[in-house]
């Protein structure tokens, strides 16, 4: 029986594709599941990230993708958030905020473009979140910690 750990993956909306890149990598190379908001396990966009695809401004039930993803971040064993630009992600922010300091899951970060250091940050040092300077240094810890896919 393979007993992965599953995390919420969050990542920016703007980046969506650039993630679910990361994704497929960080799940092809690590003992881990990743649940992201934007597409489904084949690799399918959600209908609200199909219709951000095509351009809509108002293309969610608020309500009813807030009350899901929170439903998210509480079933899973964590968040892995993944930033890969210094774009403003307030749903991203507001996910850790939430797993952490609500439900005290575990919050890893994968920064790959920060151009401040985002670990002297208030809210990770107060909760002791690591912060991991891109994908590799993050995959490294994850391969002590998890183990490597199919391992």
């Amino acid at each position: 029986m393979n007993n992965k750990p599953k995390f919420y993956y969050a990542n920016q909306t703007s980046k969506a594709l650039q993630g679910l890149e990361v994704q497929r990598y960080l799940e092809r190379t690590l003992n881990i599941e990743l649940d992201n908001p934007f597409f489904d396990r084949a690799g399918n966009p959600t209908l609200e990230m199909r219709n951000i695809l095509r351009g809509e401004t108002n293309p969610v039930n608020h309500f009813e993708i807030t009350g899901r993803d929170i439903n998210k971040v509480c079933e899973n064993d964590g968040i892995i958030a993944y930033f890969s630009s210094n774009e403003l992600c307030i749903g991203t922010a507001w996910e850790m905020a939430v797993a952490r300091a609500c439900w005290g899951r575990p919050v890893y970060i994968i920064d790959e473009v920060s151009k401040k250091d985002i670990r002297k940050h208030p809210f990770p040092t107060f909760y002791g979140i690591p912060v991991f300077p891109g994908r590799y240094a993050f995959v490294e810890f994850a391969l002590a910690k998890w183990g490597a896919a199919n391992g």
